[in-house]
């Protein structure tokens, strides 16, 4: 079977493949850091007919012998994407070849992807990549003590 295209683009000696991991349905006003009105203008001016769903975006990044993944996906944690696995197998990646994964950050969005609903690992020969503040900020107990109740249990995915 031949791989399925996916949106690229070569930045020197580096090709970047956008992989889906599908989206989330939520209102815009679960977006942080933006006006909902803003969020709804901008999504209408990209031709989004679908304002409130979300999609959820992961990057492979391929050269100098590397394949990274840049963050892991939902998983399909509370019904939200659960496609990447599936669309990297398109895109002619199997799990076990990507050697990093480079988390941005620790939302449920970005982690949920990283183990199966085993709980085992889905990348299992990828060396796990964050910052450090970013684990201390989800390992933190008094964090999680002042968290929402919706935030808390994305301490717990975190964790």
């Amino acid at each position: 079977m031949s791989a399925i295209p996916f949106p690229s683009q070569q930045v020197g000696d580096f090709t970047i493949t956008a992989i889906s991991d599908g989206y989330l349905t939520a209102s815009l006003d679960f977006l942080s850091n933006i006006d909902p009105s803003e969020a709804s203008r901008m999504q209408s001016d990209a031709g989004q007919k679908a304002p409130s769903a979300v999609h959820i975006n992961c990057y492979v990044v391929r050269g100098a012998g590397r394949t990274i993944l840049i963050d892991g996906g939902a998983g399909g944690i509370k019904q939200w994407g659960g496609r990447l696995r599936t669309n990297l197998s398109l895109a002619g990646i199997e799990p076990s070849g990507i050697d990093t994964i480079l988390l941005t950050h620790a939302h449920p969005d970005h982690v949920g992807g990283l183990v199966d609903t085993a709980g085992h690992i889905t990348f299992p020969n990828a060396e796990l990549v964050v910052h450090q503040r970013e684990v201390a900020f989800w390992q933190d107990d008094g964090n999680l003590s002042r968290a929402s109740e919706r935030a808390h249990g994305n301490f717990l995915i975190a964790r």
